[in-house]
């Protein structure tokens, strides 16, 4: 063992290893949970959790991240509307196909999840974003405020029209 691999500089480098761990094990599931609900896709959201992640390590190592789990569900915000707009390119001129009509005896649950998935999807990415956060992660507005960079009417006034449209989305599924 060298000399200046001990002392404090190591165990210091050894507790942020050990803490970056226990994060994802902790933290994984649950940014995993906000990742699906901004790409409607369970293993991108995986890969979103995992590119996270990787993009952390280097500063967090370096210490420079002071709080690991608000700056991963920043970096997880970020890479869901990178991936969006790559694919609203990509789709630009595709239609949305209509969902399958329900059969008789088919679960209602089961269709209303489907339907809250699409209006969710349809909703413009700082809206869901808002939503998600809001909602799904329980934090407050001046939270979200601060975690995405904007004043907190600016939180709550996209609430107000994501919830709008979720609202008359989710009517018209129902009269369809």
């Amino acid at each position: 063992m060298r000399a200046d691999s001990t002392g404090p500089r190591a165990s210091t480098a050894l507790d942020r290893d050990y803490a970056f761990g226990a994060a994802m094990v902790e933290h994984g599931p649950r940014l995993a949970r906000l990742a699906f609900y901004l790409c409607g896709d369970r293993t991108r959201a995986e890969d979103l959790v995992a590119e996270a992640f990787a993009a952390a390590w280097p500063k967090w190592s370096a210490g420079r991240i002071d709080s690991l789990l608000p700056y991963l569900r920043r970096a997880l915000v970020n890479l869901a509307a990178k991936e969006r707009r790559h694919w609203l390119v990509v789709f630009r001129h595709d239609e949305r196909a209509a969902p399958p009509p329900s059969a008789p005896g088919a679960d209602e649950g089961l269709w209303f999840q489907l339907d809250l998935g699409r209006a969710l999807t349809a909703l413009p990415t700082p809206q869901r974003v808002a939503v998600v956060l809001r909602y799904l992660e329980d934090m407050p507005e001046a939270e979200i405020a601060a975690l995405l960079g904007v004043a907190p009417g600016t939180v709550k006034s996209r609430l107000a029209r994501a919830l709008a449209t979720l609202r008359t989305e989710l009517q018209g599924s129902d009269n369809a």
